[in-house]
């Protein structure tokens, strides 16, 4: 199997690959699929971030993904930070529970429930 990497600088706090040059590596990629995460995330506002390096990013990479997924768990709801990186429109959100069930009026949403065994 062979990995490739981006170059750009890594943001010591989430281990995030962000700047200018992690950018211009994503633009010579198409992606079937991709998973992000998101600091907040509102049905106005759409999904957003406290920085905009990590925010020109996903921005990127979400663009160029054919099938986009966003992890978030219940307490990202109705949490706005300064920079949108999406419109709820463009990803499936993935959540462990939903508590604004207006937000399937805009986009995917997939509910589920890691704290519950499943019998076989």
């Amino acid at each position: 199997m062979e990995a490739y990497i981006l170059s750009g600088k890594v943001k010591a706090v989430t281990e995030a690959l962000v700047g200018t040059e992690a950018v211009h590596s994503l633009q010579r990629y198409r992606f079937s699929i991709g998973f992000f995460g998101t600091n907040g995330m509102g049905i106005r506002d759409g999904f957003s971030t406290p920085d905009i390096e990590e925010a020109r990013v996903k921005t990127e990479a979400i663009r160029r993904c054919n099938k986009r997924y966003v992890l978030a768990d219940p307490s990202k709801y109705n949490q706005l930070f300064s920079v949108i990186f999406a419109d709820l429109s463009q990803a499936t959100i993935i959540t462990t529970s939903l508590p604004d069930k207006q937000i399937r009026s805009h986009t995917t949403v997939i509910e589920t429930d890691l704290g519950k065994e499943t019998a076989l």
